[in-house]
């Protein structure tokens, strides 16, 4: 429902659709045990004279094998209230996508000649890439890969800080 440069649907339409698919599962089939379920919480994790981030804790279960758990940076205009892209906040991304990779490979303790994709990340063509959740928190600019966005839920997410000092001139702070 909420990540990259965008909301992709309101809140009722994502309500909606979360009810929709569960009256589809009932109605197909009509023993399974269990209910479904979504808890949201959002906090202030940053705020400046000109943007404020906010911070959704999600918790999800919709039937499946086990519950799932996300968090999203949502980083906003404070003049204008627009959600702000993440072209809008990354001055230089090559640079920062090296920095962040680099980062992840030690994170993981991969070496630098060995493919994620051997270490069961998944990798489209185009190569290692940020993640859908990016913001800041106590003074930090983080990043996070949820579970299912890089590798298999059993491998949990990833989360990367990087201070104003190890970024300076790659990312708009202010």
């Amino acid at each position: 429902m909420i990540g990259g440069d965008s909301l992709s649907q309101s809140l009722d339409d994502g309500a909606r659709q979360f009810l929709d698919s569960f009256e589809e599962v009932i109605q197909e089939y009509p023993d399974s045990p269990g209910g479904w379920s979504i808890e949201i919480d959002a906090q202030i994790t940053n705020e400046t004279d000109r943007m404020i981030t906010l911070l959704l804790n999600g918790y999800s279960y919709g039937g499946g094998a086990h519950p799932n758990s996300s968090q999203y940076f949502l980083n906003f205009d404070k003049f204008t209230g627009d959600l702000l892209t993440h072209a809008q906040l990354i001055i230089d991304p090559v640079r920062l996508l090296a920095k962040v990779e680099a980062a992840f490979r030690a994170f993981h303790q991969i070496p630098a000649e060995d493919k994620l994709e051997d270490h069961g990340f998944f990798i489209p063509e185009s190569g290692f890439f940020l993640p859908s959740t990016l913001g800041f928190q106590d003074g930090d600019f983080v990043l996070i890969y949820n579970p299912y966005e890089i590798g298999p839920y059993v491998m949990g997410s990833t989360e990367l800080r990087f201070t104003r000092a190890e970024l300076g001139e790659l990312f708009v702070f202010d």
